[in-house]
């Protein structure tokens, strides 16, 4: 998921060219800690077909390199994950030699197969396959050669003579560790689908579908010659067999079925008419030659019988035929099981499954029950006798807006370097629930989901605004999916703040910026204002969230919507932010804070009376924007970890006492020395523009760190200056809760992406950078009992736990990956030196107001401007900067002044 750039890339990229270089590396180092090379939790269960136990009582799914094991029974996972591969997972079975199922087998894009004991997890051989496997299928059988021989479908390996690519289907013996046998060729790998009884192996390309006797390896025969193949008019989507080898089925792109019946008996035609043409030369053997010669169309299964089901929609996902051959399950988008009965062609249904069916996988002894996997990463377990969902495995449900366009997180970041950010959707919320330490991510139908990173499971999820599904075909004409776009917790979890969107019109053209302007292809917002239930608002440990606690239920993670307001901006919210307690403990008065595309930054706090008896809810109390006819668009909002200050951002930053709404210091940017993001495929340098994309305050110290499309800049509220600037295409930032460390995530050429993370109270650079090469990381996390742990959630929804940023180099300002930097036009340009704090001037004197937290005059506002230089213009900012209503009258402000006016109005008289 994300892999290490070596300090010294770090430091040529800070040094020389100012941006990272285009292509970064693909095959992953070999010193990479365990912790960043294998993710921690997420990552996609139903990518990949999977597998179940002859005994029925587990599950097993393959995690991005690692494969999981799930209770049948309950969904829980169970035991640890088998790890050891290093690149994705993509098929799981059990050995053939062993049918108890002691041994799983199980093949990956690192080019081999791997057997593992599955009572206890345990490691065993590791053999080469031909090639990156992306299918992989184990035939049953008694013969010796069904224990010995898998099948594999592999990417051809390159060379450096020749770089061509493509699929090959090779026979694999596992006792020679090598191939034995090449089927066929491909322009890609296909998926390989064996029979039940081990009889057949099967494969589709395009509109072909093509079938192997497996009896022939038996005798030493080689399959690529004997090939039964099945056309059809359309794109082929899915392949199953009847468990007595009598039908084959296929799925197609339209939503048809098509059953060839006695397929066995087409297969061993082709080799009769050979021996027989070369036989006995007699009349009759002459007349049955011509006779073969007039019909050989059979051979190839074009005259087979044919039957043909359809009820779906759109295209066929998955197809499967139970154990007792009494009926074909079809799945697919619409989210139905689909059960037809072979014998009557009568069709029965489980509807409303939840997401797209993409794999079903039937119990080896209990032809009543099925494994559905499903687009929202869950797995069912479903009883066809009842037609009911006994269990569910789930994992971290995908982020909306991928499945419509799998490059938004590309094509967001791209614009956010070109200083386009209000030009695209907000992606999903991706947070942390500071109270049961649970990851919060936006799912489909506008809700929340509470996922346990540490544990890699499902917890929860929050229908903020519960929608039914709608199954699209993905086109262009589709209606956006509605998500939760923002959300922001409090330190203690007591109040949640979110923000969903939704449309009728379909997700915007690539590029197209319309969408924010224009008010009648604007998608409509909803802002709502949650408080934790009183029943779950005692100890939230994780454990006792799943229920694993002895003798405890498992709670519920309850939340109560206390205020619901339509179209809170004109334009698109940007941020929120929320700060204080719903609990009334002496602290700074809650208060959420929302900032727009149209300018405006709204403060909302809870309402002092209810009417009628019901629940107090909260209002907008007041609003601030920035300087300018119009007011320029804001694009971030944070507040500091006290309460004591917000912070507004737009091309420049603003400071803000938000109990007063009283400016308290405007920062513009640096120059970054015409900083440009360098595209390799294109060859083009496109300058980048300066507004803000990220905005944090970094705890414990009188930070505020700013990112740009050119730049990180780190301002210093004390001295009123530029603390630390770095020359580098920023996408966010993140800052710890408790400690002085927050990390950026950087574009780092084509769609590789990069986290940078700084400590302490220079911010110096900490740790190695951290380089994904997937795509544009999709949150950067600090669990706030997770010392200097950096989570980092990816493109695709991998969790990655990186330590040892706050804690590294604790020296100061010439630690971490950029000691070594010079100062040069165009690469880093930072106000006093290269890489340091400006001055060097101690902290110390403002520890004593940071710690500070009452709403007197304490904490971090106190420290704003403390060590200003003596006649800056922090006396005179507080006098024009401060809103009307606030200042003193001007006989107070300036009486001599008025003094004079009188005495010379006097002496005119």
């Amino acid at each position: 998921a994300c892999t290490r750039m070596s300090v010294e890339s770090a430091r040529v990229y800070v040094e020389e060219t100012g941006a990272f270089p285009a292509a970064m590396p693909k095959e992953r180092p070999a010193d990479v800690a365990d912790a960043v090379r294998g993710h921690k939790a997420g990552g996609s269960l139903t990518e990949r077909p999977n597998a179940v136990s002859p005994d029925g009582k587990r599950l097993y799914a393959c995690s991005g390199d690692a494969v999981r094991c799930f209770s049948t029974a309950t969904g829980a996972p169970v035991g640890a994950p088998l790890v050891g591969h290093t690149a994705d997972v993509t098929s799981v079975a059990f050995h053939p030699a062993h049918p108890g199922g002691q041994v799983l087998l199980t093949a990956s894009l690192d080019g081999t197969i791997r057997s593992w004991n599955a009572q206890d997890g345990s490691a065993g051989a590791v053999l080469v396959a031909p090639g990156p496997v992306e299918s992989m299928a184990v035939p049953g059988g008694r013969s010796q050669h069904a224990r010995d021989v898998i099948f594999l479908s592999c990417w051809q390996r390159r060379s450096e003579e020749d770089g061509a690519e493509g699929g090959r289907v090779h026979a694999f013996s596992l006792g020679k560790g090598k191939s034995v046998d090449k089927l066929a060729k491909t322009l890609v790998p296909p998926p390989l689908v064996a029979s039940p009884k081990g009889t057949f192996l099967g494969t589709f390309e395009r509109n072909t579908v093509t079938v192997w006797p497996l009896a022939q390896r038996d005798v030493g025969t080689s399959l690529e010659k004997r090939a039964l193949r099945l056309h059809h008019t359309k794109h082929v989507t899915a392949l199953a067999f009847d468990v007595n080898d009598g039908s084959v089925a296929a799925g197609d792109a339209t939503g048809r079925i098509l059953l060839w019946h006695g397929f066995a008996d087409a297969v061993p035609q082709r080799e009769s008419k050979e021996t027989t043409a070369v036989a006995e030369p007699n009349a009759n053997a002459n007349a049955n030659q011509n006779q073969n010669r007039a019909a050989p169309r059979r051979a190839d299964g074009d005259a087979l019988p044919c039957t043909t089901f359809h009820w779906h929609a759109q295209r066929v996902g998955c197809l499967q035929f139970t154990r007792d051959g009494a009926y074909l399950l079809s799945g697919g988008k619409e989210a139905v099981l689909v059960l037809w009965q072979l014998e009557t062609g009568k069709k029965s249904y489980l509807p409303r499954l939840g997401a797209e069916i993409t794999h079903l996988c039937c119990f080896p002894e209990d032809h009543a029950r099925v494994a559905a996997a499903h687009g929202d990463n869950a797995i069912r377990v479903v009883s066809l006798a009842s037609l009911a969902v006994e269990s569910v495995a789930r994992g971290v449900r995908p982020a909306p807006l991928i499945r419509q366009n799998p490059s938004f997180l590309k094509e967001t970041a791209r614009a956010i370097v070109a200083g386009n950010a209000l030009s695209t959707q907000p992606p999903p919320f991706v947070g942390i629930d500071p109270r049961s330490k649970l990851v919060a991510l936006a799912a489909s139908g506008a809700s929340l989901q509470l996922f346990d990173a540490a544990h890699d499971a499902h917890v929860a999820d929050l229908a903020v605004a519960p929608r039914n599904l709608v199954s699209g075909d993905g086109g262009p004409e589709e209606p956006m999916e509605p998500y939760v776009s923002h959300a922001a917790f409090s330190h203690d979890g007591s109040i949640l703040v979110t923000v969903d969107r939704r449309s009728e019109r379909p997700l915007p053209a690539r590029g197209g910026a319309a969408h924010l302007a224009d008010a009648e292809r604007a998608p409509e917002e909803t802002l709502r204002i949650w408080t934790r239930d009183a029943a779950t608002d005692g100890s939230l440990s994780a454990e006792r969230l799943r229920g694993d606690v002895e003798g405890s239920e498992p709670l519920r993670v309850g939340f109560t919507c206390v205020c619901v307001c339509d179209a809170p901006h004109a334009g698109a919210v940007t941020s929120v932010s929320v700060r204080g307690s719903a609990r009334l403990d002496g602290g700074f008065r809650a208060m959420a804070c929302t900032t727009s595309a149209d300018g405006d930054a709204k403060m909302w706090v809870p309402s002092a009376t209810a009417r009628g008896g019901e629940r107090a809810g909260w209002r907008c109390r007041s609003g601030v924007t920035h300087a300018g006819i119009p007011p320029p668009p804001l694009t971030a909002g944070a507040f500091s970890h006290d309460g004591s200050l917000y912070a507004t951002a737009s091309e420049d930053v603003v400071v803000w006492e938000p109990d007063t709404c009283q400016k308290r210091r405007a920062f513009a940017p640096p120059r970054f020395g015409g900083a440009v993001l360098r595209d390799a495929e294109t060859e083009t340098e496109t300058k980048t523009k300066t507004l803000v994309s990220g905005l944090a305050f970094v705890a414990g110290e009188p930070l505020l760190a700013a990112t740009y499309p050119a730049g990180l800049v780190v301002w210093n509220l004390a001295t009123l200056t530029a603390w630390r600037v770095v020359a580098m295409p920023c996408l966010s930032v993140a800052a710890h809760p408790r400690l002085p460390a927050f990390a950026v995530a950087v574009a780092a050429g084509g769609d590789a992406a990069a986290v940078l993370r700084f400590a302490g109270r220079d911010a110096h650079a900490a740790g190695p950078a951290l380089v994904s090469p997937g795509g544009p990381p999709q949150a950067l996390l600090y669990p706030e009992d997770g010392a200097d742990t950096l989570l980092i959630v990816t493109h695709d929804r991998r969790m990655v736990s990186a330590g040892g940023g706050a804690g590294s180099h604790p020296g100061g300002g010439g630690g971490g990956g950029f000691a070594g930097a010079t100062r040069r036009a165009g690469a880093v340009a930072v106000a006093g030196g290269a890489l340091r704090a400006m001055d060097g001037a101690s902290l110390t004197p403002h520890e004593r107001r940071l710690e500070g937290s009452n709403p007197g005059g304490g904490g971090l506002s106190a420290a704003l401007g403390a060590s200003a230089k003596a006649g800056g213009n922090a006396p005179w900012g507080d006098l024009f900067d401060a809103p009307s209503h606030e200042l003193a009258p001007l006989t107070t402000l300036a009486p001599h002044f008025l003094d004079a006016l009188l005495e010379r109005q006097a002496a005119r008289d």
